[in-house]
């Protein structure tokens, strides 16, 4: 059976971990919000458009029997 200490001690632990586990989430979020910023900066939304457009005129080509 475990002493008073030795709850104590665990239940500290698992609140340490929880704080914790909490700063990972908020890191991981942030370094998220970072890259969707700097892809947007570097042209990647347009790159990205452009093909999607591209997919786009090629499925609409092909439905009208034009490509």
């Amino acid at each position: 059976m475990l002493s008073k200490f030795q709850n104590a001690m665990i239940a500290m632990a698992v609140r340490k971990q929880t704080g914790a586990t909490l700063i990972e989430y908020v890191l991981i979020v942030a370094v998220i919000a970072i890259a969707v910023f700097a892809a947007s900066q570097a042209g990647l939304v347009e790159a990205i458009t452009g093909i999607f457009s591209e997919a786009q005129t090629t499925i609409e080509g092909a439905s009208d029997g034009t490509g």
